[in-house]
């Protein structure tokens, strides 16, 4: 047999002092220590020890049970926690820790702090609603959503340190750490683009609403979009027009060199301006002003254009009646 000492490391285990000291105050003591196998390699060990008799001597009863799945398992456990925290605090991501049963922030990392303009300290002592605009219970019902794995990202207003009310994206899972449940939740900041979406939407109603006809085609003239103002005045509906050329409401006023020469100047990158005889489903001729613009992207190059149409047929009929009737005029005088 090898002695105690050979076996046991030293450097990580509780000392053989220390051990006999609390065995002879207590009759009995309990520790982990580390010990070497014969092939070098190191285990842990819990120890149970006992002060006991053997054949009428003093003796010290020790069962020690292999606990190195146990002590991987903590460490690896650690090592988790360990790489979370670091990958929470410095992720660039605004991130927050939440109890999930009272809406407590336990934790606010660099980024959420600089985003909401609040210190740690600060975080410690609000509530997910203190920075939510939506009451306690609608907050409190987002949060037994996530909890329960129903829903797991929400769009929700917060309001900042300085009254600043911001849209946000919140995508929460459930974490566990230190052995405790947590809501984990990454917020984005997505104002720019809620501002964006709005200002499209009202882009999109302008030209859905406009009088004139609007078309929007390729670089190679294909119709991408029409509104409803082209329906109605050209008695085509969009499904019929949509994937083809305009050239389905020429007329043949115009001949070869008319549209030659707009596509030259549309394909330099400029306005073209000019009025334009079309013909209608019906088969019904009729004149627009038309202002057609290349579209560019951020390379500079086309990537669409956009058609602005004006009906002046009846303008023209109009102004065909004026000039008709000071000539029946002109004629009269002329006879009396």
């Amino acid at each position: 047999f090898r002695s105690l000492a050979e076996i046991e490391d030293d450097e990580d285990s509780v000392s053989w002092e220390q051990r006999t000291r609390l065995l002879a105050l207590q009759g009995e003591s309990s520790y982990e220590v580390f010990h070497y196998r014969n092939d070098g390699s190191r285990f842990a060990l819990e120890v149970y020890e006992k002060q006991v008799e053997w054949g009428g001597i003093p003796a010290i009863l020790s069962i020690a049970t292999d606990i190195t799945e146990r002590k991987e398992a903590e460490e690896a456990l650690r090592d988790s926690e360990r790489r979370f925290k670091d990958m929470f605090e410095n992720s660039q991501a605004v991130k927050l820790l939440i109890d999930p049963e009272d809406g407590r922030i336990l934790e606010a990392n660099s980024a959420a702090c600089e985003f909401y303009q609040y210190t740690r300290e600060e975080f410690a002592q609000l509530h997910v609603w203190d920075i939510n605009i939506a009451d306690e219970e609608s907050a409190k019902r987002r949060m037994r959503q996530i909890y329960h794995g129903e829903k797991t990202d929400f769009e929700f207003k917060h309001r900042l340190a300085t009254g600043e009310i911001r849209d946000v994206q919140v995508y929460s899972g459930v974490v566990e750490s230190g052995g405790r449940l947590m809501l984990h939740s990454i917020i984005l900041d997505i104002t720019d683009r809620k501002e964006a979406e709005a200002e499209r939407e009202r882009l999109l109603l302008a030209i859905e609403q406009a009088g004139e006809i609007i078309i929007i085609s390729d670089p190679e003239g294909v119709i991408l979009y029409v509104n409803p103002a082209f329906e109605k005045i050209t008695g085509f509906r969009k499904e019929e027009v949509i994937g083809k050329n305009p050239r389905v409401l020429k007329s043949g006023k115009h001949d070869e060199e008319f549209y030659h020469e707009m596509w030259d100047t549309l394909k330099k990158g400029k306005v073209w301006q000019g009025r334009i005889i079309n013909r209608r489903k019906s088969g019904e001729i009729y004149t627009e002003d038309a202002t057609i613009s290349p579209v560019f992207d951020v390379e500079g190059e086309i990537v669409n254009y956009v058609a602005v149409k004006r009906d002046m047929t009846r303008e023209l009929d109009i102004e065909e009646q004026y000039r008709q009737a000071q000539k029946m005029e002109s004629v009269g005088r002329l006879a009396g």
